[in-house]
């Protein structure tokens, strides 16, 4: 290709010369899949020579080649131009790269395809980007059938004679209104979180109707003193060992050590505390709080 213009003083410039002082890769794809011209920029992002860019079929491109020619044809078959926005491609050398890319028409029928790779950041932002835009999207799907079944059970809850059913209605209310304040977030990210009064007394009660408990567990929320050492030998020991580690365990706990008397029964005791496990682990996990700072 050697197309010249006018530049507005009157002088030629010659684009092929132009183009190739882009930072961004720029091509021209013919009819038949070949590449007309590539700049420097491109042939560097693709890991091609620049010399034998001219005619290199477009599937010596590696991966990214499937997305070329699926823009291309869309747009040969009518779509004026096409843009994909962080598009990770990976070159025949095996390099992996993010990118925005656009393809539109060119003149004498070829189409121009251009390649700009995103910074690290950038590319983060992206993803960041499109993983909100599903997230508020699966909030509106979410939120839209909640004030139904909150009307429903709104309903329900006047026909229900059984007081025991009735709470059940409540619960199904209360968790309908708790999902919605949550697709709320989602939908209008940034504002301020609504912070409410949890009576932990009727939590306990609700809990004891069920024949279940409130147990405190994982690290305390606000503690920011050090803990409380019984004074032991082996305490002793381990503070030597630990050092200052031993002090961070502002944890809600019992520590209970039981002395066996032989293998086998410690292998039975082993086995006893197995279907416990995950309840165990449950409540060590319980640890959203500490020192007053959320955990995340």
């Amino acid at each position: 290709m050697s197309t010249a213009a006018q530049s507005a003083t009157g002088h030629p410039l010659d684009t092929e010369s132009v183009l190739d002082q882009l930072r961004t890769g720029v091509a021209l794809l013919d009819e038949a899949g070949m590449l007309s011209y590539a700049n420097p920029a491109f042939c560097e992002m693709f890991a091609v020579s620049s010399s034998p860019s001219r005619g290199l079929a477009l599937r010596s491109l590696g991966s990214a080649a499937a997305i070329f020619v699926a823009l291309a044809e869309r747009v040969r078959q009518g779509a004026t131009s096409l843009r994909l926005r962080g598009q990770r491609l990976e070159n025949p050398a095996g390099r992996s790269l993010q990118a925005d890319i656009a393809i539109g028409p060119w003149q004498r029928g070829l189409l121009l395809i251009e390649v700009h790779e995103l910074s690290s950041e950038t590319a983060a932002a992206a993803t960041s980007t499109r993983l909100s835009e599903s997230l508020r999207g699966l909030a509106h799907e979410v939120k839209n059938p909640l004030a139904g079944v909150r009307g429903a059970a709104q309903l329900l809850k006047r026909r229900l004679a059984d007081p025991e059913l009735a709470r059940l209605a409540d619960l199904i209310m209360v968790e309908a209104d708790r999902l919605a304040g949550l697709s709320d977030r989602l939908l209008q990210p940034g504002g301020k979180p609504h912070l409410s009064v949890l009576n932990l007394h009727e939590v306990a009660e609700r809990a004891a109707e069920h024949g279940l408990a409130v147990l405190a567990t994982g690290s305390h929320p606000t503690a920011t003193e050090r803990p409380r050492f019984v004074p032991s030998d082996r305490v002793a020991l381990l503070k030597k060992r630990l050092g200052q580690r031993i002090l961070s365990q502002t944890v809600c706990g019992l520590h209970v050590h039981v002395s066996v008397p032989d293998p086998d029964t410690c292998l039975r005791a082993f086995e006893g505390v197995v279907p416990h496990l995950p309840r165990l682990l449950a409540q060590s996990a319980n640890s959203p709080y500490r020192e007053s700072k959320q955990t995340a």
